[in-house]
């Protein structure tokens, strides 16, 4: 899963990197971001790139829904339709779980190696609060861990560079999960020790 992402980046860095013509909605922040709050997203809309914030999980029987199996997400009433439409990014600079290391957990960030920047796949959408008004939210999309399975068994979908106008085009609603998978899995995994914090780095 993901439940705790940070960005490093000023937003007039993400926008530059992103080619985003406008950045829409206010109160942006970076730094450490946590569900339940608003946190930056990278969507498409009529033909342009826009960085909006959403707010992170949605309120459904009394738990709230941060994350989506990317394997079976367009198989969720929840999720009905998100994938083939709204599909997003949240930029980040690493994530972080916490691996059991005996009784204690360990927090441990996870990066891309020689980079500062990383493209989460996510989806959004609205939805209605407990009192039938409408909300629009996002969550992040997972997939099966390999090399850290042993920190945890699932991690964020990452989109490569060379796959993100694909992945925000919603004329595009047959995503290739294959093409997608194997750009994700192709990332080789390296182990840092960093102060108490243990990193794993893609290359």
């Amino acid at each position: 899963m993901c439940g705790r992402y940070f960005l490093a980046l000023e937003i007039d860095q993400v926008i530059k990197s992103y080619n985003i013509k406008e950045k829409i909605l206010g109160g942006i922040q970076i730094g450490e971001n946590f569900p339940g709050s608003n946190i930056p997203v990278i969507i498409r809309k009529k033909g342009e790139t826009f960085l909006t914030n959403i707010l992170w999980g949605i309120k459904y029987l009394n738990k709230n829904i941060i994350n989506g199996r990317f394997e079976t997400v367009e198989e969720k009433p929840l999720f009905k339709g998100l994938l083939e439409y709204k599909r997003c990014i949240i930029p980040a600079s690493s994530y972080f779980e916490w691996a059991q290391k005996g009784k204690v957990k360990e927090k441990m960030e996870i990066s891309i190696n020689d980079s500062n920047l990383i493209s989460l796949a996510g989806i959004y959408g609205n939805f209605k609060d407990k009192s039938n008004n409408f909300y629009e939210s996002v969550v992040i999309l997972t997939v099966p861990a390999k090399d850290i399975e042993s920190i945890h068994p699932r991690m964020p979908l990452i989109i490569n560079k060379d796959l993100i106008e694909y992945w925000l085009d919603p004329s595009k609603s047959k995503i290739d999960k294959t093409l997608v998978l194997e750009k994700h899995y192709n990332h080789c995994f390296v182990r840092n020790n960093c102060e108490n914090v243990e990193q794993i780095s893609f290359l």
